[in-house]
């Protein structure tokens, strides 16, 4: 035996060809036992559907078939209007620019960060931008498969709620654009999943610190954080579990609204009016914040597929809403469940912004889709796909009609409208300006539409980053203007005079009589494209 032992070790250390593969399967085994204990925490057994390590390829193909879709959909997608400021701000950010102090800003300023990042890294760009989105609306589509995975527990029901979410118009028309709902998205569905699935405060905080980030992208969804209180009351009572889950919540929401305190500190009076005091000017005649109920009166019949647009993602949204109301009401659901809370809570707070716009319903549509998914879950085997065989084929006919909206038309998109203005907001035409616009060798332009300038090497004015201060700038006295930084039609006419910027953009929401003054005050046409011309300063 004392003789056996040494020749033992000889005889293994005489075969490293084995050694690779030993540590292969030794560390094979350390990341099976690491994701089991992830799946524990999670909420889920090791080797259960929903968190076992063994569905990785399945999540794969998922992620694959969505971005086969969403992501050439974010390049062919038209432009829409809001974009332009949303990346000049994400151009500044990227340049060490400082939102709300160095220029006007009306969202919460997560968002403009992260795309601002995304510049840094990778270069402005319009394809550059719609990548990020495209991943957001991606990464949001594979949330909602985990969150139908624990909900339903069967691998079939995940598939049709991706399937569903990926057909929907709305996914497809505003998470794949460069602006806040995608990204919002995306942090809400992340909070949802951690919070249904966490055992431990440290993943209830972490979902805090989701649902606090998508607070600081749009500001009205910090609905989410009391709908998830309710949740977590509603589990675990007033006990000292669920007391000790709503406190790491709390932790995790304070953790990411520390992000704002910058902001806070630095300039609370524009940081104020950029996301509060500005939102009940921007309208002629608005007096408040919350106001103009006709136009919320039109934006329900609109997404409930009431008015005489009828358009087909109206309709799809009021499937899905029916959907997730029968899961609501259904005896045959689990009764607690936070998506359900959610999508009611942004329903309702989406028609608080004067104006609303229909578009903000889209943010409801991963958890529409998940509650909906789950009602049919609920039902007979046999009944639920005779009905789901039904309305697929039609449900899948308005998805299509409404992406060739998004995409080729413009009818009825907001900022496009008609067919005859698509090519003045598509992405190429938009390139191709920016182009000339840096031809003209000029130090700095100015434009009614910021858009133009995102790729130039030729800067914006500051005063001219953002469209929307042209909204509320006739409502504020001088100094006020100067400390936000934003300028009224008059006194673009004044800059004229000075000739400073030396270039001007003549092209989409350009503002008359302002803009016919450029040939009066000394500047002269260089070049054009479609509807959009560049005058410069001999």
């Amino acid at each position: 035996m004392i003789v056996d032992i040494p020749m033992a070790v000889t005889s293994h250390e005489s075969q490293p060809a084995a050694m690779p593969s030993e540590k292969g399967h030794a560390a094979t085994s350390l990341f099976r036992r690491a994701w089991a204990g992830f799946g524990r925490r999670m909420g889920g057994e090791p080797g259960a559907p929903w968190g076992g390590a063994r569905l990785w390829w399945l999540r794969l193909l998922v992620a694959l078939g969505l971005a086969a879709l969403l992501v050439p959909i974010g390049r062919l997608r038209l432009i829409d209007g809001d974009e332009g400021y949303y990346l000049q701000a994400a151009r500044l950010v990227s340049d060490g620019k400082r939102i709300y102090t160095d220029f006007f800003y009306p969202q919460m300023p997560f968002g403009a960060h992260v795309y601002g990042a995304w510049f840094w890294l990778w270069g402005r760009g319009w394809y550059c931008a719609r990548l990020l989105a495209s991943l957001f609306a991606v990464g949001t589509g594979l949330l909602v498969f985990e969150i139908l995975l624990r909900t339903c527990g069967r691998r079939r029901w995940a598939i049709v709620g991706v399937a569903a979410y990926l057909v929907t118009g709305s996914v497809a028309g505003w998470f794949t654009l460069a602006k806040s709902f995608g990204i919002t998205a995306f942090l809400l569905a992340l909070g949802v999943l951690l919070l249904e699935a966490a055992q431990t405060p440290l993943l209830v905080a972490c979902g805090g610190l989701a649902l606090a980030l998508a607070f600081e992208c749009r500001l009205y969804v910090i609905v989410a954080l009391p709908c998830a209180v309710l949740f977590l009351l509603r589990r675990y009572g007033l006990s000292r579990r669920g007391l000790k889950f709503v406190m790491a919540l709390a932790a995790g929401a304070l953790a990411g609204a520390l992000l704002l305190l910058p902001y806070v500190l630095r300039d609370w009076h524009n940081f104020y009016f950029g996301n509060w005091t500005f939102h009940s000017v921007r309208e002629f005649g608005q007096a408040g914040f919350i106001n103009n109920w006709p136009n919320k009166k039109e934006t329900l019949w609109s997404v409930l597929y009431l008015d005489k647009a009828r358009l087909p993602g109206s309709l799809q949204f009021l499937v899905v809403t029916v959907a997730a109301l029968w899961a609501l009401v259904s005896p045959s659901t689990r009764r607690n469940r936070f998506a359900s809370y959610l999508w009611l809570a942004l329903f309702f707070t989406s028609l608080i912004p004067s104006p609303t716009d229909p578009q903000y319903f889209c943010l409801l549509v991963p958890f529409l889709v998940a509650e909906g998914v789950a009602a049919f879950a609920s039902l007979r085997a046999w009944k639920a796909w005779a009905l789901l065989a039904a309305l697929a084929i039609p449900y899948l006919i308005l998805g299509a009609r409404d992406l060739k909206r998004y995409t080729t038309t413009g009818e009825a998109v907001p900022g496009v409208w008609t067919q005859d203005r698509v090519l003045r907001w598509s992405i190429p035409t938009v390139l191709t300006v920016a182009q000339k616009i840096d031809a003209a060798g000029k130090p700095m332009g100015a434009t009614w539409w910021p858009g133009y300038f995102v790729t130039t090497r030729t800067p914006l004015i500051s005063t001219l980053a953002n469209d929307f201060g042209f909204r509320a700038a006739p409502r504020l006295p001088p100094q006020e203007r100067r400390r936000i930084g934003v300028v009224t039609h008059e006194e673009v006419v004044g800059m004229m005079d000075q000739h400073l910027p030396p270039l001007f953009v003549v092209g989409n929401w350009s503002a008359w009589p302002a803009a016919g003054y450029l040939p009066k005050k000394g500047y002269r046409q260089v070049d054009s494209f479609h509807n959009a011309s560049i005058y410069v300063v001999p």
